[in-house]
C-alpha cells in the first residue's frame, strides 16, 4: 500500500512541478519600461520598451539609431545579422539590453518589431 500511495504521490508532485514551469514560462519576460525608466539600475538586463526610430546611421557591423517615446529618448545599436530598412519615425517595439558606452545608457536591440498604428475615423 505504502507504494502506490508513495507512486501517486511522486507522479502528482511532477504534474505540479510541469505546471509550474509552463505557467513560467509563458508569464516571465523582460521588464516593460518606458524609455524614461530606464536607468543604470538596468544595467546589463533585457528590457522591452517602444517608441520612434528619430534618426539611424548605418555602419559596416551594425546600425545605430535614437528611440524616443514621450518620456525620453536613448541610442540603440543593431548588430546586422541581416539586411533591414529603417526610416525616421518608424514606431517599434523592441526587446533591448541596457548597456552602458562611454559612461552612456545605450540599448543593444536583440529583436525590434514594427509597430502598425491604425487611426480610427
Amino acid at each position: 500500500m505504502e507504494e502506490k500511495t508513495l507512486f501517486k504521490t511522486a507522479i502528482l508532485s511532477a504534474l505540479v512541478g510541469i505546471l509550474i514551469i509552463l505557467f513560467l514560462a509563458e508569464n516571465i519576460g523582460p521588464t516593460q519600461l518606458t524609455i524614461g525608466n530606464i536607468t543604470k539600475d538596468y544595467l546589463d538586463q533585457t528590457i522591452q520598451t517602444a517608441g520612434l526610430i528619430t534618426s539611424s546611421k548605418e555602419t559596416p557591423g551594425l546600425y545605430i539609431i535614437n528611440l524616443r517615446d514621450s518620456t525620453g529618448e536613448l541610442p540603440a545599436i543593431i548588430f546586422k545579422d541581416e539586411n533591414i530598412t529603417i526610416t525616421r519615425y518608424l514606431p517599434v517595439k523592441v526587446i533591448a539590453k541596457v548597456i552602458e558606452y562611454e559612461n552612456e545608457l545605450e540599448l543593444q536591440i536583440e529583436q525590434m518589431e514594427i509597430i502598425n498604428i491604425t487611426k480610427n475615423d
